[in-house]
Order: structure tokens, then sequence, then C-alpha cells
């Protein structure tokens, strides 16, 4: 996705937590030769995530995913995102988040970008597992496919996720929708 923004003429910035590999190396070459800007946290006996997709024909078949959760690179994590959206020559104009839950994105990281982003007007763009959502309250856009919405919408019978509810607030909620043959199932 980066990489894609990079060759439509924008400008990326890119942050998360790797290993001390050969992977992570790879990745910061390759990222660098897209024209990819990233402050990468390197956590110390950590591996970095390897997601092998196994290709037939030209169709993915299977993906493969050597992961471990990081250990805590919060410390680097946060001074790297505070110093980009604080720079006020990084010209910031959206802030997207991709938080699947896999320990990178901590309470402490999570509310360093969304007060750094906020104060400037920045909009934050949320792609995150149900059970972070509370933490992005604030989010211009929180996005759960179909599965995750349901899983917001309902908890012990009770409807707790709305626009302007205190559980989870954002100014537009978008959920994927999935066709199935001739069925289209959309949630809103």
């Amino acid at each position: 996705v980066a990489a894609n923004i990079v060759t439509l003429g924008g400008m990326v910035f890119l942050a998360g937590v790797v290993g001390e590999d050969s992977s992570a190396e790879q990745l910061e070459r390759l990222l660098q030769e897209r024209g990819v800007s990233a402050a990468l946290a390197r956590s110390r006996g950590q591996t970095t995530t390897v997601k092998t997709r196994v290709m037939v024909e030209g169709r993915q078949v299977l993906r493969l995913d050597d992961e471990r959760p990081p250990l805590s690179a919060d410390t680097e994590l946060i001074r790297a995102v505070t110093a980009v959206l604080a720079d006020p020559a990084a010209n910031i104009r959206v802030v997207v988040v991709s938080d699947y839950n896999k320990g990178a994105m901590s309470r402490e990281v999570i509310a360093c970008v969304m007060q750094e982003a906020r104060r400037p007007g920045v909009p934050v763009l949320v792609d995150a597992r149900p059970v972070t959502a509370a933490a992005y309250v604030g989010a211009s856009l929180y996005k759960p496919n179909l599965r995750e919405a349901v899983e917001l919408a309902t908890s012990s019978g009770t409807v707790y996720l709305t626009l302007t509810g205190t559980e989870m607030t954002a100014d537009i909620v978008a959920v994927q929708v999935k066709s199935t043959g001739a069925k289209t199932t959309v949630a809103v």
C-alpha cells in the first residue's frame, strides 16, 4: 500500500516494529528502493514478521505467516511517531493505522498517535481489531470488516458501537462488504 501511494505521487512515512535480523534489513532496503520513508523500531530478540504467498497460475492459494508477538519497543516507536507528527515540515495530511492486535500498537503508542495526529487536525483512519477499538476514540474513520463490525455491535446482546456513543466514536465507520454469488451482505 505504501509503495502504491508513492507511485501515485504521495509521500509516505511508515512506522513499525521489526526484529534484528536479515528480514528487517531486506524490508528497509525494499522500502528505501520504493521511496517510502520509514522508522522501524528494532526489538532485540524479536524476529521480523515474514508473510510468504504461495502462487499458482498467478493466483494466491495460500499465505504462510511467520510471526511472533513483538517484544516492547514502545519508546522507540513513540519517539519516531512523535517526531514525524510534530514536525511541521513533514506536512502530514492523513494518518493510517493498521492495528491487528499483534502487540506493536500498545495503548501508549495508540495514545501518542491519536494525540499527536488530532492536535493539528489530521484525519486518523483506523483498521484495527475490535479488542483495541475503544483506544481509537476520536478517529476520523474506523474500518472493521463485516465479522468485526458484528462483534463490535453486539456485546451481551446490547449494541454499543454508535457514531456518537462513548464506547467508540468516529466521524465515519466503514464496513467491508462480502459478496458471495448472488447474495451481497452489507452492514451499515
